[in-house]
This record gives C-alpha cells, structure tokens and sequence, in this order.
C-alpha cells in the first residue's frame, strides 16, 4: 500500500466514523467499517497518561500543515485550546466535533473564536447505551491519528511541556 493509499484508507474511516456519528442508525443497523492494515506506517508512539500525554499531543498538533479533525467529548483546558490556536493561526482547517452536555455554548463559542468550524455530536437520550459522543481522537492532515482517552479538561490533560 502506497502513502497515498494509506491516507486514502485513513479519510474513508474518518468520512464513516463521521457519517456514523451524524445519522441515527436503526438500532439493529450496524455501521459496515472495512479497515485495511497498512504496510506504509511509520511510527508508532505511545504516551502514559498524565505525565507524557501533553507533550506527544503538542508535537502531533504542531506538525498538522492542513487539517486538524477533532472528535471529542469536552475540551476546555486553556493549554490545549492554545494548540488550537496555534495550528489555526498557522493556517491549519480545525474542525472539532464535541459533545453538547459537557461543552456549553460558552465553550463552543470559545472554539469558533480560534476560527474552528465547531459542531455539537448528536447526542441521542433515547438510547440504552452510547447516548453521548465519548470518543476521544484527532485526525491530522489526513495520515496522522491521535487516540486517547482523557478529555483536554483542566484537570485531565496536564500541561507538562518539558521532557
């Protein structure tokens, strides 16, 4: 599989996990997701949380040239959103899809400020189980995939810039 390949595979599975979370599928529907391994990847690298996980995130955002896809259930340490700032300042497209009960819409607005396109996931009470957009992952120039599992909350995302 070729770069070029490999980036494709990665925006067809962020395009699904996208057009999963925008529709409301019949509750015995299950989304079709095909991954396909790659032979083209590069690095792999890991972080433990709290201690590394700021710096590996920072080094990743500061490297995104194009386009920052942000699927999260809450962001508001001031520390993260300035990594957001500073990718959009440099020209990079932000795009943050969070949950709507733990971002208000003071926090939204807060994220449009930086220039961020912000939608709200949809949320479905109605459900038994996965009523909320919990998911935690960035999506970078279409070849780089953040995962993780804290929030870029105040208190779960420390800010710890040094090795």
């Amino acid at each position: 599989m070729t770069g070029a390949q490999s980036r494709q595979s990665l925006a067809a599975i962020e395009a699904a996990l996208i057009e999963v979370a925008l529709t409301k599928p019949h509750p015995d529907l299950q989304p079709d997701l095909t991954i396909t391994a790659s032979d083209d990847v590069r690095t792999v690298a890991a972080a433990v949380s709290p201690e590394s996980s700021y710096r590996l995130v920072k080094e990743t955002i500061d490297a995104a040239r194009e386009d920052l896809c942000l699927y999260i259930y809450h962001v508001d340490a001031d520390h993260m959103i300035e990594l957001l700032r500073d990718a959009e300042a440099r020209g990079v497209r932000v795009r943050i899809m969070c949950e709507a009960t733990q971002n208000n819409k003071d926090e939204q607005q807060r994220l449009r400020d930086l220039g961020a396109e912000v939608k709200t996931a949809p949320s479905t009470r109605d459900r038994p189980a996965f009523s909320l957009c919990h998911q935690k992952f960035a999506v970078i120039d279409g070849k780089t995939l953040v995962l993780g599992s804290a929030n870029w909350g105040k208190v779960a995302f420390l800010c710890s810039p040094s090795p």
